[in-house]
């Protein structure tokens, strides 16, 4: 059941109550976002049980292990949705590699962790995103550490961290944020919480 924009606060429930609110969810994503082919059988329905555990915590990855068509993509686009977060998925074209993966880790990372305060958001790594090994040990390092080595230049990261140094200004007493000393400490624990990397082979 969905809480707060930030964190939605879940609960266990039943198979028959988590069953009704995935045909909820269902409904709610082919209404806001388009037409999904996913049929709510029982294997369906563990595998969503799987990956809302595993989304619903901070900080969870998954590889997600099939073959083509049983519904990996289906899954984890509902639940980010039931989960309202967003979902990164690199656009794959001809030559696509740890350049191109670069640009858009860049955007999830200041989605998860700049814009409008950070929110929980999913990077979704398909098999022909990982033909470049480099690519590979970039969401391997970021789902490790919160943190890509090389990633952002100095003036980059300057002006991206910007935002933070009033939020650490604002950062409650005795949290995990209060006790980050510098704008990227606190940029790679947001990360690090909020951004979900998924690979699905």
């Amino acid at each position: 059941v969905p809480g707060s924009r930030m964190w939605p606060q879940l609960r266990s429930i039943s198979r028959p109550d988590f069953e009704t609110a995935a045909r909820r969810g269902l409904t709610l994503f082919r209404r806001e976002e388009r037409l999904l082919q996913f049929h709510l059988f029982d294997q369906a329905v563990n595998q969503l049980a799987v990956v809302d555990r595993c989304l619903g915590r901070p900080g969870g990855h998954m590889l997600l292990v099939g073959a083509p068509g049983v519904g990996r993509r289906s899954a984890v686009a509902l639940v980010s949705h039931m989960l309202r977060m967003r979902v990164f998925e690199p656009s794959l074209s001809r030559g696509f590699g740890a350049k191109q993966f670069a640009g858009e880790l860049k955007q999830a990372m200041a989605a998860a962790a700049i814009e409008d305060g950070g929110s929980p958001v999913v990077l979704f790594l398909p098999e022909g995103a990982l033909a470049d090994d480099h690519v590979l040990e970039m969401a391997n390092s970021l789902a490790a550490s919160g943190e890509v080595p090389g990633l952002y230049g100095q003036d980059e990261a300057d002006t991206l961290l910007s935002p933070l140094r009033e939020s650490m200004a604002d950062a409650k007493a005795g949290s995990a944020e209060a006790a980050c000393k510098t704008p990227w400490e606190l940029f790679v624990l947001r990360v690090r919480q909020r951004l979900h990397v998924v690979v699905a082979l």
